[in-house]
């Protein structure tokens, strides 16, 4: 073989590689920047269809996931969501981010062209570029248990459901029951520092 047919033999195998589940090749999927502002104590994100319609997911999905995490009452109107609670914008893009890692992205292509099917009880990612499947059931699982671990001196928001006798307010986190100072209400919504933790009891402080 001459160096001219070998040429024409690499050539023609690099044409015929796959490079559909290359991630060096794949364009990087960007969603639309969280368009938000605090309103007393709701966070709203103006541009929630926005960010919903740009996944190819339901709005009701993506909020309900963003309800069930940061445990507070959301509503949704037009492109708006508003959610019960003051938050941060690395709070929202984080959960918005691990929405999207786990029930939009195909874990073997790394791209987004993907939809959800029900098989009986079990929810299935299918991927439209590679024809990869996927059981959400255990990432579901997964995503609950890490989020569920609370940590001394970082910020969680809750709703206190009660206020005890020595004027502490309790709310539910996940497996947690955190005992909250500061000026506070039942049934308000806050961002609580956390100072102590004592295996399934938190303890902690109200913070603006």
């Amino acid at each position: 073989m001459n160096l001219e047919e070998y040429k024409v033999l690499l050539k023609r195998a690099k044409s015929s590689m796959n490079t559909n589940v290359n991630v060096e090749n794949v364009e990087r999927f960007v969603l639309p920047p969280v368009d938000m502002f605090i309103e007393g104590r709701n966070t709203v994100i103006k541009n929630f269809r926005d960010i919903s319609d740009k996944m190819r997911r339901p709005v009701k999905d993506l909020a309900g996931y963003i309800q069930k995490d940061f445990g507070a009452s959301i509503s949704i109107e037009d492109k708006r969501l508003t959610i019960k609670t003051r938050l941060y914008r690395q709070q929202i893009e984080e959960k918005i981010n691990n929405y999207l890692e786990i029930y939009v992205i195909c874990h073997e292509c790394k791209k987004p062209d993907t939809h959800i099917e029900k098989d009986g009880k079990i929810h299935i990612l299918v991927c439209e570029a590679c024809g990869a499947r996927r059981s959400l059931n255990a990432a579901k699982k997964t995503s609950r248990t890490d989020q569920d671990v609370i940590e001394v001196g970082k910020t969680y928001p809750v709703t206190i459901s009660t206020i005890d006798k020595n004027g502490y307010g309790i709310a539910k986190y996940g497996m947690y029951t955190i005992f909250v100072a500061g000026k506070i209400k039942k049934n308000g919504s806050y961002n609580v520092k956390i100072e102590k933790v004592l295996v399934k009891d938190a303890f902690g402080h109200t913070i603006s």
